[in-house]
């Protein structure tokens, strides 16, 4: 006579069987069937579709690992959440098109937040590709070596990056190319006012 168990804990299954014989009435075998979940890359998904994080779908995997999935690259977002409102098969042709409505407000009030920020106006304003100020190499080339290790991050080892990457953001080098950047957005207006208080 058989006399099946299963006992659920979470992702694993296990199940008694075999002959419950006259050895007191337990089966010979206890069978687990393990569930796992493993995310990965979808390239019929969409590379440019945005999370709510503010960066693209395929910033979530890591290219140099066939495409792992290991979180956003440029802040702490594990999960990618797509934003509300975009249209997930039609071929992106510019960055406006990137952007939802809702991304295209969080990014105006980050953006007016930041034009108080001489560094980053100059940028703004600029209309000159090259960046007048310094690289700093040696903090990048720091970065790098945590970002391209082998193998999951440590938790010790994403905050650094964590820090490194906030450090990189604070230098003029960035907050020019920011500025410069956010140029490529038609919906923010062209040509500021360099001294709104004047």
């Amino acid at each position: 006579m058989k006399k099946p168990e299963t006992k659920p804990s979470g992702g694993i299954t296990s199940t008694a069987s075999g002959d419950c014989g006259a050895a007191g009435g337990e089966p010979p075998y206890i069978v687990t069937t393990k569930i796992v979940e493993d995310r990965s890359y979808n390239p019929k998904f969409g590379d440019a579709r945005v999370c709510k994080c503010g960066h693209a779908y395929y910033r979530h995997f890591d290219t140099y690992e066939e495409m792992r999935a290991c979180g956003c690259k440029y802040c702490e977002c594990y999960t990618f959440d797509e934003v509300t409102g975009e249209q997930p098969n039609n071929p992106i042709k510019t960055q406006d098109e990137l952007l939802s409505t809702e991304y295209r407000d969080l990014f105006k009030t980050h953006h007016a937040s930041r034009l108080s920020d001489a560094v980053y106006r100059e940028g703004f304003d600029s209309e000159h590709n090259e960046n007048p100020y310094v690289f700093d190499a040696k903090l990048d080339l720091a970065r790098m070596k945590i970002s391209l290790k082998k193998g999951p991050l440590t938790t010790n080892e994403k905050r650094r990056l964590v820090a490194m990457n906030a450090k990189m953001d604070a230098t003029p080098w960035a907050r020019w190319s920011s500025g410069h950047h956010a140029r490529g957005y038609d919906f923010l207006p062209r040509n500021p006012i360099s001294n709104p208080e004047k």
